[in-house]
């Protein structure tokens, strides 16, 4: 159960659904404002359209500096990889050529940090 969910209240609804049951509600805490709200889904997580597009926002954010900081490790390895052949390979040429293109995409793709 999802942290903002394990204090919240559980309390019948005065209004029954379409079996008869009385619908159950849950007090949560907004995972972006912190604003507690009346939700009808226990998993509910923001108290409204604002608070789940700027959660949407931040998080999509955040995935594209995971993103980047992966791209830049992946071009140091290839620079490292490209530096570390041997003048023997016989394929040394074609590799170091692949791992310079690898390496100048991930830092084209990649904002700086």
């Amino acid at each position: 159960m999802p942290a903002h969910v394990a204090g919240a209240l559980l309390r019948p609804h005065p209004v029954a659904n379409t079996r008869g049951q009385p619908h159950m509600t849950y007090e949560i805490d907004c995972a972006v404002c912190g604003r507690r709200f009346t939700a009808a889904r226990s998993y509910a997580e923001t108290c409204g359209t604002t608070c789940r597009v700027r959660r949407f926002r931040e998080r999509k954010a955040q995935h594209a500096v995971t993103a980047a900081a992966l791209l830049a490790e992946q071009a140091r390895l290839a620079r490292e990889a490209a530096a570390s052949l041997r003048p023997t390979d016989p394929e040394r040429e074609r590799l170091i050529a692949e791992l310079r293109r690898l390496a100048d995409v991930a830092e084209r793709t990649a904002p700086a940090l």
